[in-house]
């Protein structure tokens, strides 16, 4: 599925730009999401590099395998093949649930290579997989801090009043992407974690600083890995946007989705929303300045956007870690997952 996306991406952007007189700037827009998929990498490294590295301290000191044992039932409802992946999962939808996305993304890189070393076929996504992918597009997130940091910038009197919206929203988003896949800051919790993490690994006599730097070394070609997929599908999103494509589509279906009860001014947000998450981000401000933080438009679009997720790029992280090029329905799943937490979000601000 990815690879029709990339190259049918590519061709419409390029004729697009052949037939708007500037074939030049179908490079450009190649070029800037290679660019992109760089910076993206290299800013994933640091955090990348860390969490791995506790995460082998974890391992060592048995940790790992003590969580996998404990949610290894509950985990079998959802995915009956997660084997010895299910302690990273719990781990990674914890994080996400928290808004922790950087503690979230190395926890659903080691989830992924774990679920893909039982997989039979290593360049298809099997049915686990595509159950954690889904579940990863569908953003079940608590407090979804980058909407609410964008609403108080746009001097929303009551910023925080999207939260319970945008839980329920996500929940039924991720309900649509699982029947198809078949007090305390948060600031202090995780230094204090990390804290008990390493004491606990001391008690149980295991060197933390060298099983750090074993999880850290491990953790370098996955990121070699990653780089490649980003390239191609940053590449592609950004000759979409460029040609304007995204845009053309969107004024097509703005009719669409008048009809259905979606404001037509949320048409370019709910489109880009799948591709890119810094530039949905500065859509959604741009919306909320010129309709209003406290508007219907300004509450129904930071709903949208806190209760769905990247898919693309998703996608592209987790399967270019592991190889996976054939992603089966795990695109689907997401993308009706994406489809139902926008619906569910409208219809959510319109009753509360």
């Amino acid at each position: 599925m990815m690879r029709f996306f990339f190259a049918v991406s590519c061709i419409i952007g390029i004729v697009l730009c052949c037939f708007g007189g500037s074939g030049s700037a179908a490079l450009d827009c190649l070029l800037a999401g290679a660019d992109s998929a760089v910076e993206l990498s290299i800013s994933l490294a640091g955090a990348y590099l860390l969490w791995m590295g506790l995460i082998n301290v974890a391992s060592e000191a048995g940790l790992i395998e003590k969580l996998a044992a404990r949610m290894h039932k509950p985990l079998r409802l959802l995915m009956p093949d997660a084997g010895d992946a299910s302690a990273s999962v719990t781990l990674n939808l914890a994080a996400n649930f928290f808004g922790l996305g950087n503690a979230a993304t190395p926890f659903g890189l080691d989830a992924m290579k774990r679920l893909n070393a039982v997989n039979p076929d290593k360049q298809s996504a099997s049915n686990a997989i595509c159950m954690f992918l889904a579940l990863n597009a569908s953003a079940i997130e608590l407090m979804p801090t980058g909407v609410i940091a964008v609403r108080i910038a746009c001097g929303s009197a009551n910023a925080y009043d999207i939260v319970l919206p945008t839980f329920i929203s996500s929940v039924f988003s991720a309900a649509a992407a699982f029947r198809i896949g078949s007090g305390c800051e948060m600031k202090y919790v995780i230094p204090i974690l990390v804290a008990a993490l390493l004491a606990y690994a001391l008690i149980r006599r295991v060197n933390p600083y060298e099983a750090f730097i074993r999880g850290a070394a491990d953790a370098v070609p996955t990121l070699l890995r990653v780089l490649p997929a980003l390239a191609a599908m940053l590449g592609a999103i950004t000759l979409l946007r460029g040609c304007g494509a995204l845009d053309a589509l969107g004024n097509w279906l703005s009719p669409v989705f008048e009809k259905i009860g979606i404001p037509s001014e949320l048409t370019p947000l709910i489109l880009l929303r799948p591709f890119s998450g810094s530039a949905s981000l500065a859509l959604l401000g741009d919306t909320l300045t010129r309709y209003g933080a406290d508007s219907f438009v300004g509450r129904a679009a930071s709903v949208c956007v806190g209760s769905t997720e990247t898919i693309f790029y998703t996608l592209a992280l987790y399967c270019g870690s592991v190889g996976i090029s054939k992603t089966r329905h795990a695109l689907p799943a997401a993308l009706a997952g994406c489809t139902a937490g926008v619906v569910s979000g409208i219809l959510l601000v319109r009753i509360m």
